[in-house]
């Protein structure tokens, strides 16, 4: 996948969910993200807890967030 800081991945529906990729780093073989992700009320906003020291592999169909994975398929930018 081609992600960049400032992505964010969108599962729609009822409860939809969507996750911000803060930071995007190159090495140990692949590429890895460090996302956030906000609930109610919306001023909550935290680090996901990745795999591996906080971090998680680009890698497969799905992003392991926790509750939710998120699919690559709703990968979002915003317009340059």
């Amino acid at each position: 996948q081609q992600v960049d800081p400032g992505d964010f991945l969108v599962t729609p529906g009822s409860p939809g969910h969507a996750v911000l990729v803060l930071d995007v780093a190159e090495g140990g073989g692949g590429r890895w993200v460090l996302v956030g992700q906000g609930y109610m009320p919306a001023m909550d906003f935290h680090v996901v807890q990745g795999e591996t020291q906080g971090w998680f592999l680009v890698q497969g169909e799905v992003l392991n967030t926790a509750p939710i994975p998120m699919p690559w398929s709703g990968l979002r930018r915003w317009p340059s």
